[in-house]
């Protein structure tokens, strides 16, 4: 088990490197930093007067992400892992340096939830694919800033993914 847990470990931190080590574009660098956007409260202001222009319940979607943002933060806590540029001094973040652990993403757990709300309620393939296009750009985003691994990512992206079936399981029977 600890070969395995070593060997993910070792994976994770050479993925992440080459990430780290091919964005050096300022243009790119100041797109990213926007984009991340979407998966924080700033995105969600854009994006929760979209879901009540198209028809969709607001209320249940600020509760799962609030609850999301509340999980992820004991997580962060529990787990400890320290960001990318916290852990190796010689990777500089780009952007805005976040205050807290690494490990889940809650950027892109909520972005797998904006994604995950609008194809629940059955909007129109055009939209449910933008949403799907912002979650994985910004779950790209927060490995291309150097805050996240890929990992924290990842677990993020499950998180959302888990959280929203529990709501799902939990819409339906009632």
């Amino acid at each position: 088990m600890t070969d395995l847990i070593q060997s993910w470990i070792s994976w994770d931190k050479k993925a992440s490197s080459f990430i780290f080590q091919h964005n050096s574009s300022p243009a790119l660098n100041l797109a990213m930093q926007i984009l991340t956007h979407g998966g924080d409260l700033l995105g969600q202001l854009v994006i929760l007067p979209l879901f009540w222009f198209w028809g969709v319940p607001i209320i249940p979607y600020i509760v799962i992400q609030l609850l999301v943002q509340v999980i992820i933060f004991f997580l962060k806590i529990f787990v400890g892992r320290r960001r990318p540029f916290i852990q190796n001094p010689n990777l500089e973040h780009i952007g805005q340096a976040p205050w807290n652990m690494s490990f889940p993403s809650g950027h892109t757990a909520a972005a797998t939830i904006t994604f995950l709300y609008p194809l629940f309620f059955n909007l129109p393939f055009p939209i449910v694919f933008l949403f799907f296009w912002l979650m994985a750009v910004v779950a790209f985003t927060r490995v291309y800033l150097r805050v996240h691994y890929l990992t924290d990512v990842i677990a993020g992206f499950l998180l959302g993914i888990g959280l929203f079936s529990c709501w799902v399981f939990f819409f339906l029977i009632s």
